[in-house]
């Protein structure tokens, strides 16, 4: 049986693309896999109150799960995943979430520039403290960017290096929306303007992302 994978991320780095990816391809045709998707999960979550506690799930080993808590040393990263993206993207998709009309961002400002929503590079402290806690241990680290211009290569070797088998003849790629918004808002630098600028090159080291993998 293929060993039950966890994925770790920071919000809006394409945590559910990569686990709909792995369930489809390794895992679908295991009906003992917990997965928030999928009919066992739901009939499991009953034993709870809300799907806000399917963190009570966590330690079930054979819960499929995403994770956006940083490292901690109660974290086992065997068998784990760290999905990373450009911070460029992946904090101006985490402000349009923010922005958007889900009934949790319901009470926020709509109206916040993008330059007050990083709160002086504050975020930007928060997207690369997170990352050093992962890429810093021995964790498989795999690149949105990766992903989504090389989808079957970058599945292949997640293949490889946890020594799976696929459930399908073939690999299926997910084409449908799987996360709370589309994961598709990529930042243009070149509109930044300077303040915003100055808090990433202030804020980040000067190959940005690919410093951490």
């Amino acid at each position: 049986m293929n060993p039950i994978l966890k994925v770790y991320s920071f919000p809006r780095s394409g945590t559910n693309f990569l686990l709909f990816s792995i369930y489809e391809n390794f895992y679908k045709d295991n009906k003992q896999v917990l997965f928030r998707y999928n009919e066992r999960f739901k009939n499991d979550l009953k034993n709870y109150r809300s799907l806000d506690e399917e963190n009570s799930l966590i330690n079930n080993p054979m819960f499929l799960f995403g994770n956006h808590d940083r490292f901690n040393n109660l974290v086992n990263l065997q068998n784990s995943i760290y999905i990373i993206r450009n911070p460029y993207d992946c904090l101006y998709s985490l402000y349009l979430l923010e922005k958007s009309n889900l009934s949790w961002y319901k009470n926020k400002e709509k109206s916040i520039s993008y330059y007050r929503w990083l709160n002086n590079g504050d975020r930007i402290l928060e997207w690369k403290n997170h990352c050093n806690s992962f890429t810093n241990k021995n964790i498989y680290v795999v690149k949105y960017e990766n992903l989504v211009k090389n989808y079957f290569l970058e599945l292949q070797k997640i293949k490889d290096n946890f020594n799976l088998k696929f459930c399908n003849n073939e690999l299926i790629k997910i084409n449908k929306k799987v996360g709370w918004i589309t994961n598709k808002q990529y930042c243009d630098e070149e509109k930044l303007n300077s303040d915003v600028l100055n808090l990433f090159k202030k804020n980040l080291p000067e190959r940005i992302y690919d410093y951490y993998v």
